[in-house]
């Protein structure tokens, strides 16, 4: 091989390796709070307080739920960063900007940070409309973690996105008394995090409010609501209730023809309020 063509493949050879992109994995590591990894860093923990029922034993400055939000700030002073949940007290907290979910193994997925002198327990549940609610066992001690998956016979299903936790302090373990009394919750995280769940309208009690907008999301059938959702006291008593259904059914039928329609109804609404005149039903 003459001097030339080595030359020529050599740089070519130089052409070809300079071309190369280096490829170096990286490990990223997950983020420790507190002591406990979490793959989201801060973004785990949960974002909104839903709703509280402090139980007995329980006062103020000791019961403010939004303690129970964010990262872990642990002071060693209960009330400082937790709240007290009293003796059967409730908190459900939700998760906005990411959801909990399972694992897919045995490892660890939920973790609650509890602080102060006693040992409490709290029976811990998973949901992902506020309706439906899925017990997974319950935490003991200062800190303690849940294996969703190990309660895929309650319900648990692999891969799901859980929005909602809620915490109910075990009335029979009054470790703690007034003021503090029940389990002292610092934070709430989800060690098995995935993107948050997507709005939907899914209404789960029927009562024709989506549960995203829900403050009482266990509404009886049949109930009169208001626009969160709520049982409505005092609009109309169930006499005025009665008569604008009677004026409903007698006026609303105008032209006849043994149907209602919804300007039909509307019509009679204003008739059981005194808004206009009855009209004279064309009674063939």
């Amino acid at each position: 091989m003459n001097e030339g063509i080595m030359n020529k493949l050599f740089s070519f050879m130089l052409l070809f390796m300079s071309m190369q992109i280096l490829i170096i994995p990286t490990i990223v590591e997950a983020e420790k709070i507190a002591g406990v990894e979490f793959p989201d860093g801060n973004a785990s923990f949960a974002d909104e307080v839903f709703s509280f029922e402090v139980g007995t034993w329980a006062t103020s400055p000791y019961i403010n739920p939004s303690l129970a939000l964010g990262t872990p700030e642990n002071n060693g002073n209960v009330g400082g960063s937790s709240v007290s949940l009293g003796n059967g007290g409730t908190l459900i907290v939700k998760f906005s900007d990411n959801s909990l979910t399972t694992s897919g193994d045995s490892k660890l997925d939920l973790w609650i940070f509890e602080i102060g002198p006693g040992v409490e327990k709290m029976d811990v549940f998973i949901s992902t409309n506020l309706k439906n609610w899925i017990s997974v066992g319950f935490v003991e001690g200062s800190t303690s973690g849940v294996d969703i998956d190990a309660y895929i016979s309650n319900g648990v299903v692999v891969g799901q996105r859980y929005q909602y936790v809620k915490l109910v302090d075990d009335i029979d373990d009054d470790a703690s008394q007034d003021p503090w009394a029940g389990a002292d919750v610092d934070a709430i995280g989800a060690i098995s995090s995935s993107p948050p769940m997507t709005s939907t309208c899914f209404d789960s009690d029927g009562d024709g409010v989506i549960d995203d907008w829900d403050k009482c999301p266990d509404t009886a059938i049949g109930s009169w609501i208001n626009s969160v959702g709520c049982p409505a006291q005092g609009l109309y008593t169930e006499e005025q209730m009665n008569q604008m259904v009677s004026t409903i059914l007698l006026w609303g039928d105008i032209n006849g023809d043994s149907k209602i329609s919804l300007i039909e109804a509307i019509k009679a609404l204003r008739v059981s309020s005194g808004v206009i005149e009855p009209a004279i039903k064309n009674v063939q």
